[in-house]
């Protein structure tokens, strides 16, 4: 490794040092995919993982910085370290590094199903669908399980494979062994239809990824700060460009909302704000529909009720009460972070990415509930009133034409206000990748 790599590594050390992890990582990741393994760089990357509390990642890469420290064969040499490190490293979703280690397992141990079932899992994760494809075949040589076959169907249908999604489902029925699996089936047979519904179309957005693999309305509302903001023609038309939101994206972004549920005649009777976080957005929705507001309970309710959060990892913990898909409550997330997965997909997305509202930082440094509270309801009037004054912009109304025309020929498979078909919400799996 060269002198400039070896300053590079002191350098992510002192980010590390200075707290500044996602600088830290891209860094070492840098380094490690264009340089390969070197025991300081593994060393550094298991003291990150410490400090993030990924304590079995960063016992497995101290273990293997350990062996690379002490010979330049290492890594051909300590198959089972590098493993170990492998697969800690996928489980915390450094799917690029595991994968290169995971294939350097595979090179030397080529009838090892289990490495090339995690290396199939690491690409499927990053995208590589046709060479996930190829792995899980060959791993399904051996043994039919249900695991795997249900992973190589999600490929099949991410690189739109209708027939061999259709096979492989064929192949879940007959190795189905309990209710949980069977509602796996049934999921699938739901993607299989929307990509029959689908199939005229060349090219997939995130919409369209979206509505396939979960049955999730996307809003497409862009802030206003970039919504004529010239970009790549290859950015897909749903990213999110513009991570900061102020009171005018909020507003506009509850303006589409309700348009877009009034379009679908997706009527709610009462709007619920998840945590505290997410009332001033409850309550600018409710002042819209011109109904009450009030805070989320329990999953018991007489009325249909749209619940809102800021971000769609806060369902994360009671999200059992949100599997299945009751007839008395939608749920929508102002903002969806692509790359988490999650155990449940909200029925409706404001934004992909990860959005800061401007309360956000203010209540996260402080410590004083009563100041937190007057930040949230200073902030509710103000929405409301760019909001009653947006709901008859242009760019609102034709944010909410394009999504109402969008969605309306798909009702029947749509997730809102859709339980007596689509029973249960799927997880969110975290597979749509800028592929088309």
């Amino acid at each position: 490794m060269t002198e400039s790599f070896q300053s590079r590594i002191e350098k992510a050390g002192a980010l590390l040092d200075d707290g500044k992890f996602d600088l830290c990582l891209s860094t070492m990741k840098s380094i490690w995919l264009n340089a390969g393994e070197n025991s300081d760089l593994i060393s550094l990357f298991s003291r990150y993982a410490k400090a993030l509390n990924q304590t079995d990642l960063s016992v497995a890469l101290e273990r293997l910085a350990e062996k690379v420290r002490t010979s330049q064969t290492a890594i051909d040499e300590n198959p089972q370290e590098v493993f170990e490190a492998a697969y800690h490293l996928v489980g915390e979703r450094y799917f690029d590094i595991g994968r290169n280690l995971l294939q350097k397992c595979l090179d030397k141990f080529p009838a090892n199903n289990t490495v090339r079932y995690e290396l199939a899992f690491a690409q499927m994760s990053l995208g590589e669908f046709k060479e996930a494809i190829a792995n899980f075949e060959q791993v399904l040589k051996l043994e039919e399980d249900f695991d795997t076959v249900l992973n190589l169907s999600a490929c099949y249908a991410l690189v739109r494979d209708l027939k061999n999604v259709e096979q492989t489902i064929k192949r879940l029925e007959k190795l189905a062994n309990d209710d949980e699996e069977r509602n796996e089936i049934t999921h699938r047979k739901m993607v299989l239809k929307r990509l029959h519904y689908m199939a005229s179309k060349k090219e997939f957005n995130k919409q369209d990824w979206f509505f396939v693999l979960y049955g999730t309305i996307l809003l497409g509302y862009k802030a206003p700060s970039q919504a004529n903001t010239k970009v790549d023609p290859l950015v897909d038309a749903f990213d999110v460009l513009v991570p900061n939101h102020n009171l005018k994206a909020i507003a506009g972004t509850l303006a589409v909302l309700k348009g877009v549920l009034r379009g679908l005649e997706i009527e709610p009777e009462a709007i619920e704000y998840y945590n505290t976080y997410a009332k001033p957005l409850a309550q600018v929705e409710a002042r819209l529909f011109d109904i009450s507001e009030d805070n989320y309970t329990g999953p018991d309710r007489p009325d249909y009720a749209l619940m809102i959060m800021n971000n769609a990892e806060e369902i994360v913990g009671p999200h059992q009460a949100f599997i299945e898909n009751c007839d008395n409550r939608a749920t929508f997330a102002y903002a969806l972070n692509p790359d988490i997965p999650l155990p449940v997909t909200p029925d409706i997305i404001g934004h992909l990415g990860q959005i800061q509202l401007p309360w956000d930082n203010d209540i996260k440094m402080s410590e004083d509930t009563e100041h937190s509270e007057r930040i949230l309801a200073e902030s509710m009037p103000k929405i409301l009133e760019i909001a009653s004054h947006m709901e008859n912009d242009a760019e609102v109304i034709g944010t909410v034409t394009d999504t109402v025309l969008y969605y309306n020929p798909k009702r029947e498979m749509l997730a809102a206000q859709n339980c007596g078909i689509i029973r249960r919400r799927p997880e969110f799996t975290a597979e749509i990748h800028d592929h088309k």
